[in-house]
């Protein structure tokens, strides 16, 4: 029993670990789910652009444009104080006239050493290779060295080995002056010993300390590795396999150019003419400056914005050496150190990973152009203020690697977002594409049936909107056409009610003259009337009242016409003599488009009225209907103009009744025809065989709608054997609203 008990516990214990493992499991699951939907650009970019940025870095492709980033950081510090504990003096092109030669004569060389050491200086470095004696002055020059231990003169160890002068070697007060440039010709480390020879800034720094209170006068600062660590292989800025480490080399931190030091030139000093508190208890550097001995190198601060190019001479990079070294064990002023491997890759890393971060939480609020540059320069000012900031602590804090590992991620990022973004949109639009598709098939016939009702709403529309214009358009003419009427009128009957007292008054006058002649005959006058010939006066005259009679006459009927065309105030259906009406047309017509034509071309216009009944119709749509149809005959004989030159234009109209209940008009042109296979369609709306921007395809629909819907009657065109094109038009003579349909007619 106790067993079994046992057994029990223990099977359920191993269940309650099997449960909660299991359901650790599939939480995780869904955590890692929810991760992966939400983060795997992330998770997958930032590794990514870090191992390719680090590699980049890693083969030294980067290693230049880093260089000048750094150099540009450096060059953004705030300008440094002069360093008061060295002081240089300098030979320029001047100075070296002032001596009349090069190298320096020994004997000017020792009175400079001597009007310096009368200062007392600390150190006294001679920049300047003195290997062989330059006479006047070698034994002057020689007790100057062995009187003055604190003479350091110089050598250069590497390449082209160049020795130091004999008596300071034998004394032991000789330095390296070797420097370093990197592989784009600037300077930016520099040794502090090489091998056992101690560089020439790092001599100077230690004999100057010894000096200073309370420091070993065996102590060496610049050798102590714990002070001054040397740059080795991985650090930072220096990858490259081809990268020189021999020796105890350090970052420079440079103060500025020349104008980081007191200067005193070579003349003052052989002139004694130098302040003492410039000497005293300081480290004197004596070196050139003049650009013509080639003792210039480039450094950050060669190049300056807004500012010309400027070279250092070696004498103020020994200087600035020997500064960095004081100024540390002194005022504790920071030395430059670059980052190591693995903090530099976790930097990139961090970047990398920022610019990924930043891009997926900004998805959301901004376009992906201005989230770029946002990130971009926040990011940038940040790296700009944390590396200048690190330079005044002493740290080298690259730049560019990170900015280009930020600016990456960020496009890549901000890229695959916008991808993942797309996709989602397509299949949300894959979703409401299929909606609508079954939105579509169920609602196909409905739409199908409604657009085709709408399409001859349309179209009705069109026609009764073009048949308002038309209207519109005859009413505006006709009341023009009656108003130019009545205008002319006027005149006219001053003309006409004119001529017969014109005529009585002239027969008058030509009596008195007979009567004149007859009684008082003169010989004078009779010669004069012979002159003017009295006699064809007389008949002219009454020639010329008789055409004025006539011409009046004309322009009455004219204006009688155009009165009939116009039915101004005529809308109404009223009982109309439409011969009338057919003569005021043709008087337009003829008026407009067939007599005195521009192009001298000849239409004649045959009429063929015979007496007509009156017709109960619109008169004013009519005559629109008939003018609409010689219009369009005159334009078929124009087009046959075009194609044949020698032919004479010919328009045909004949009306009369028919069986006193239907009137007949019929309107005959030679023109170009009309094919058989469109009679069918020319009453259709929109329909027209003219030219485009020629016919607006509404004259024959319009005429159709008038003569067939709004009068009852019959509008037909057909081809005639001898190739003519014929319409006919039948109007009941008694209008009948409500008549379907007509006598047939056979022409």
């Amino acid at each position: 029993m106790f067993f079994l008990e046992k057994w029990a516990k223990t099977v359920l214990r191993c269940s309650f670990v099997i449960f909660n493992s299991f359901l650790s499991l599939v939480l995780f699951k869904q955590i890692w789910q929810s991760i992966r939907e939400q983060w795997l650009g992330v998770i997958l970019i930032a590794p990514g652009v870090a191992i390719a940025i680090s590699a980049l870095s890693e083969f030294g492709v980067l290693q230049g444009i880093e260089w000048l980033t750094l150099d540009q950081i450096v060059r953004l510090r705030p300008k440094e104080a002069i360093d008061h504990r060295i002081t240089l003096v300098t030979i320029d092109e001047s100075d070296i006239r002032f001596a009349q030669q090069w190298p320096i004569s020994d004997q000017l060389m020792a009175q400079m050493l001597y009007n310096l050491a009368a200062k007392q200086p600390r150190v006294i470095g001679i920049d300047i290779f003195r290997d062989t004696s330059i006479e006047p002055g070698r034994a002057a020059l020689t007790r100057a060295f062995q009187e003055n231990p604190n003479i350091i003169g110089i050598e250069q160890v590497f390449g082209d080995r160049i020795p130091p002068p004999f008596v300071l070697a034998e004394l032991n007060q000789v330095a390296a002056s070797d420097l370093l440039l990197d592989r784009d010709g600037k300077i930016r480390r520099g040794y502090l010993s090489m091998g056992p020879q101690q560089s020439f800034g790092a001599r100077l720094a230690d004999m100057y300390l010894r000096q200073e209170e309370g420091m070993l006068e065996t102590q060496t600062f610049s050798q102590d590795e714990s002070i001054f660590p040397s740059l080795t292989e991985g650090d930072r800025g220096y990858v490259s396999p081809r990268t020189d480490f021999e020796g105890h080399q350090t970052l420079i931190n440079y103060r500025g150019g020349l104008e980081a030091f007191h200067r005193i030139s070579f003349q003052d000093v052989i002139e004694n003419q130098i302040p003492e508190e410039l000497i005293r208890d300081r480290l004197v550097l004596v070196g050139t400056t003049a650009s013509s001995l080639n003792d210039v190198f480039v450094t950050p601060y060669s190049s300056r914005f807004l500012q010309p190019f400027q070279h250092a001479p070696g004498v103020v990079i020994h200087s600035t050496i020997a500064s960095q070294i004081i100024s540390h064990i002194l005022d504790d002023r920071p030395i430059l150190r670059p980052i190591n491997s693995v903090t530099f890759h976790f930097w990139v890393a961090t970047w990398a990973l920022t610019g990924a971060i930043a891009a997926k939480i900004l998805a959301i609020y901004t376009s992906s152009i201005f989230r770029t540059l946002l990130i971009t320069t926040i990011g940038s000012l940040i790296l700009v203020g944390l590396s200048l900031s690190g330079t005044f602590q002493g740290f080298m804090i690259p730049v560019l690697t990170p900015f280009l590992s930020l600016v990456s991620s960020n496009i890549l990022s901000t890229n695959y977002e916008s991808r993942k973004r797309l996709k989602q949109i397509n299949q949300e639009l894959a979703i409401a594409n299929e909606k609508l598709a079954n939105y579509s098939r169920n609602l196909e016939q409905e739409v199908g049936d409604r657009t085709a009702e709408l399409s001859a709403t349309l179209k009705d529309l069109q026609v009764a909107q073009i048949s308002l214009v038309q209207a519109e358009k005859m009413a505006a003419l006709g009341q023009m056409v009656a108003g130019i009427a009545h205008e002319i009128n006027n005149p006219i009957n001053y003309i006409s009610g004119n001529v017969a007292p014109a005529r009585k008054y002239v027969d008058e006058l030509l009596g008195i003259i007979d009567l004149f002649l007859a009684k008082y005959p003169d010989s004078e006058i009779e010669e004069y009337l012979e002159e003017v010939d009295l006699k064809y006066l007389r008949y002219d005259f009454y020639k010329l009242l008789e055409s004025i009679a006539k011409g009046a006459h004309r322009v009455e009927d004219i204006v009688l016409s155009l009165r009939t065309f116009s039915h101004l105030d005529e809308s109404e259906l009223k009982q109309t003599d439409l011969l009338k009406d057919l003569e005021s047309t043709l008087l337009v017509i003829s008026s407009s488009r067939i007599t005195n034509r521009d192009d001298h071309r000849i239409i004649t216009l045959e009429k063929k009225l015979k007496h007509l009944p009156l017709v109960e119709c619109y008169p004013a749509k009519i005559n629109q209907v008939i003018l609409s149809l010689l219009d369009n005959a005159v334009d078929a004989i124009e087009e046959n103009f075009r194609k044949n030159r020698q032919i004479k234009g010919k328009i045909t109209i004949e009306a009369r009744s028919l069986n006193n209940q239907q009137i007949i008009i019929q309107i005959t042109d030679n023109g170009v025809g009309i094919p058989e296979n469109l009679l069918s369609k020319i009453f259709n709306p929109f329909f027209t065989t003219k030219p485009v921007g020629k016919g607006t395809g509404m004259g024959l629909a319009i005429a159709h709608s008038i003569i067939v819907e709004q009068h009852h009657g019959l509008l037909s065109c057909r081809n005639t054997e001898d190739g003519h094109t014929e319409f006919t038009i039948v109007l009941p003579i008694v209008h009948q609203l409500y008549l379907t349909s007509l006598t047939p007619f056979k022409s």
